[in-house]
């Protein structure tokens, strides 16, 4: 509500900090709230995932008119098909996603160096293409942190056993 007020004083630089903010409060204020009204540790700590996802995804807020750089299919399937070719080695669930998170990382890094190795193969013939190729490698290493990020948010809310 209080954005609809502040709109026209507020450029899209400012408003786009503001959102965030109230997400936060909105987050914050959840966790307060239900903290109170909370008859089981099961749903506190329900709660508490609800609020670091909520909390997660406002950093997408901070980058709106870039948003479509930060998304490659290509490296999204690299990252995860090494994740979920680790986390079949597990024997239960808590197991099976830290292994997930691992691989993710792991093959956000190989990722990573099948990227420098294209990039430099053809760095004489298409310099132009630096940036493009840097940004693409960079995004799977990016991938299996955020994945191992919210795979640390599940398993430390100990929802999975």
């Amino acid at each position: 509500m209080l954005l609809i007020f502040l709109k026209p004083v507020f450029n899209k630089k400012y408003e786009i900090k503001i959102i965030t903010l109230f997400i936060f409060e909105i987050a914050i204020n959840c966790v307060i709230v239900v903290e109170s009204n909370v008859n089981t540790w099961e749903n506190w700590k329900m709660v508490k995932l609800i609020a670091s996802f909520i909390l997660i995804a406002s950093i997408l807020l901070l980058i709106p008119s870039e948003l479509h750089l930060f998304f490659n299919m290509k490296s999204v399937w690299l990252v995860l098909a090494g994740a979920i070719s680790f986390a079949l080695m597990g024997s239960n669930n808590s197991e099976k996603i830290e292994f997930f998170s691992k691989g993710a990382v792991t093959f956000g890094w190989i990722g990573f160096l099948i990227g420098a190795v294209m990039l430099l193969a053809n760095i004489e013939e298409d310099p132009g293409g630096i940036g493009p190729a840097v940004s693409v490698a960079l995004l799977t290493v990016l991938y299996g942190y955020v994945i191992k990020a919210i795979c640390f948010i599940i398993k430390s809310s100990s929802l999975i056993k």
